[in-house]
């Protein structure tokens, strides 16, 4: 099962999914269900960027709030003529606005219905690695940097000072 959480931020929020794998990985290792439903948003318009990963299972996009209702409309109408087609009936034809009423209202009430967490991204062992440290290190060692002509002349100006 897929869960959706979003942070306001705003003018935009960032929009986290998170799958439990149950549809398996793709040739990347990443969560099949949680793919899916990102293409799904990008197709209905929510987004023109990039899914960031996170973990496996988990990743996040960036939208607007009316991005996101466009996308569930979208999401919506398809999913309504859909299942009318597979029962064989002609939904909301001779209908005014046919069935766009319905998928706007079912919508609304889907955007209103997802939770809004602030701290959507931890940073930690289990939950976020968006970045890695590098080690630290001295390109000379100190010897060296001693012996380096910056260091000599402010040994050589502090000596100086000193005296």
């Amino acid at each position: 099962m897929l869960n959706i959480v979003y942070k306001n931020c705003g003018s935009s929020w960032v929009v986290m999914l998170t799958g439990d794998g149950s549809l398996g990985y793709n040739e990347e290792n990443h969560d099949i269900e949680t793919e899916r439903e990102f293409f799904s948003f990008w197709n209905h318009g929510a987004t023109k960027g990039e899914f960031e990963w996170v973990t496996n299972e988990k990743g996040y996009f960036w939208t607007t709030p009316e991005n996101l209702l466009k996308a569930y409309e979208g999401k919506e109408l398809f999913r309504l003529l859909n299942e009318a087609d597979e029962r064989g009936e002609k939904y909301c034809k001779n209908e005014k606005g046919g069935v766009m009423p319905t998928a706007r209202g079912n919508a609304k009430k889907i955007v209103s219905a997802l939770t809004q967490q602030s701290n959507i991204m931890k940073f930690g062992k289990e939950e976020v690695y968006l970045y890695s440290f590098g080690s630290i290190f001295a390109e000379s060692s100190e010897s060296q940097l001693e012996m380096s002509e910056g260091a000599v002349s402010v040994k050589q100006k502090l000596a100086h000072l000193l005296d």
